[in-house]
């Protein structure tokens, strides 16, 4: 069988959408089937590690991704119609017997290839924004680098994907799953939970490990920093040597960098931007645990991350983390809006 995928990244680095792509096709390759890529062309030199039945196709524009903010909307009207007429091409030269696309643009992208030539499509979402209100899309708009233009077009995007003529449609959690009957998606939906290939977090022999908690993930206003950078103010006045770090980068960043300071934490909480996978595994073995304090997620990969390197979370009170995580067993469930639960 001959697959499409259409998706604007592909990386098992880059963020939970993105990984899910590439383990997905690194699986499927093992078996048997011919994968065919269509993603950004990248401004910096990609590593696959993938062997065999393997095609990627780059359309433009060249974007740079470290994991901080998504693609701007000229980017995504430039990849639906550069991945949409690539796509066309692939399908016709090669064949294709199914697509399979990511979320937003590539979902557009696969509707219009799919609708044309009359063949399948499974469509992944991986959580439904708008089921937040308006309310989310105004605060998206407020951050720093972010488009104003965004607060009206991301909510348009979205509904067109909800109603992508998909034969399935593919979602990562029970959370996700409801959202999108509540959204009054009327197609098959098939959850299927993230997961992680093991191999790439080897066990590390860190020594002692240290008085630090780790965050991992892009800085946007829903993951929320701000209760935990509270907290710590708090967790100093017991254990005054204790480290927060921070990895990932978006337009939140500068915002709780400056907070950070403005509460005297500076030499406390650690922001370090994008980091390498074999960096963010070092780190996350050396933490006493893995904090993530979304307000709002459709699955949250990074948990798998600290279970693959032996290390509880700490995690907010929502679904789908009650999904993933045995309160008091595997980490604690939290109280997103409470900087003392947090501290404690």
């Amino acid at each position: 069988m001959k697959i499409l995928y259409l998706t604007q990244f592909f990386s098992f680095t880059r963020g939970g959408g993105e990984a899910i792509f590439y383990f997905l096709a690194k699986e499927l390759i093992k078996r048997g089937y011919k994968i065919f890529i269509i993603k950004h062309k990248m401004s910096s030199p990609e590593k696959f590690n993938l062997n065999g039945n393997l095609k990627i196709i780059n359309v433009y524009p060249m974007v740079k991704h470290m994991g901080g903010l998504p693609p701007s909307t000229k980017d995504n009207l430039l990849y639906l119609l550069n991945a949409t007429k690539a796509g066309l091409n692939t399908v016709k030269k090669y064949g294709i017997d199914i697509i399979h696309a990511n979320n937003f643009t590539p979902i557009i992208s696969g509707s219009l290839i799919a609708k044309k030539l009359k063949i399948p499509l499974i469509v992944t979402i991986h959580d439904v924004f708008s089921i937040e209100g308006w309310s989310y899309w105004c605060f998206w708009a407020k951050q720093f680098g972010v488009s104003p233009l965004s607060a009206v077009i991301g909510p348009i995007f979205e509904r067109l994907t909800l109603k992508a003529p998909a034969s399935v449609i593919h979602t990562v959690s029970e959370r996700s799953r409801k959202d999108l009957v509540k959204f009054g998606v009327k197609k098959p939906i098939i959850v299927i939970p993230n997961g992680i290939d093991l191999s790439l977090y080897p066990k590390m022999e860190v020594g002692e490990v240290k008085p630090q908690v780790i965050y991992v993930g892009r800085l946007v206003f829903y993951k929320n920093l701000k209760v935990v950078i509270d907290a710590f103010k708090e967790v100093l006045k017991t254990i005054p040597e204790a480290k927060l770090l921070i990895v990932g980068d978006g337009p939140m960043r500068k915002h709780w960098e400056n907070y950070a300071i403005k509460l005297n934490l500076k030499n406390h909480v650690k922001f370090t931007g994008y980091i390498t996978h074999e960096e963010k595994v070092k780190l996350i073995s050396e933490s006493c645990a893995l904090v993530f304090p979304s307000l709002f997620e459709g699955f949250g990969i990074v948990i798998l991350e600290a279970f693959a390197c032996y290390k509880p979370v700490i995690v907010s009170n929502i679904e789908p983390f009650t999904e993933i995580v045995t309160n008091g067993y595997t980490g604690f469930l939290v109280d997103p809006v409470n900087p003392k639960e947090w501290a404690e």
